[in-house]
């Protein structure tokens, strides 16, 4: 069902104006509802802000879900190669979810540390490989 329905362009742009729409579905849950109420107000300081909607759970769960599906097992480089990839990763970031990539991004290349000395073997020096 869609939320305005008319039979001619003029009557649609009207119904959306007066903010006539048809009841929710009741089988969405009361908080899609309530997010669905707030996105169809006809006053815009009633409707959520972006920052709003992504701070929204029922939609950071979904957020989640696409990062990890369209950026997860990538490490940064390769995520900031794709100019796609890159703009998710900032639209992320700007949206406080930064935490959410660092989750998400595969370990880049070995790093090495500074020489240990290693005891029970004579005194000698091994380098340490780690990820990240």
């Amino acid at each position: 069902r869609r939320a305005f329905e008319a039979n001619n362009l003029n009557s649609l742009a009207m119904k959306v104006l007066r903010g006539q729409h048809g009841p929710m579905p009741a089988h969405h849950s009361q908080q899609l509802q309530d997010l669905l109420k707030s996105l169809l107000s006809t006053s815009a300081a009633q409707r959520p802000t972006v920052a709003e909607l992504l701070s929204n759970p029922l939609l950071r769960r979904y957020i989640a879900s696409y990062a990890l599906t369209t950026l997860g097992g990538k490490t940064e480089a390769e995520q900031i190669s794709s100019q796609p990839h890159a703009a998710l990763r900032a639209q992320l970031s700007a949206a406080g979810l930064g935490s959410l990539l660092a989750q998400i991004t595969a370990p880049s290349t070995l790093h090495t540390k500074k020489p240990q000395h290693c005891a029970g073997d004579g005194g000698g020096v091994r380098v340490v490989a780690q990820h990240g």
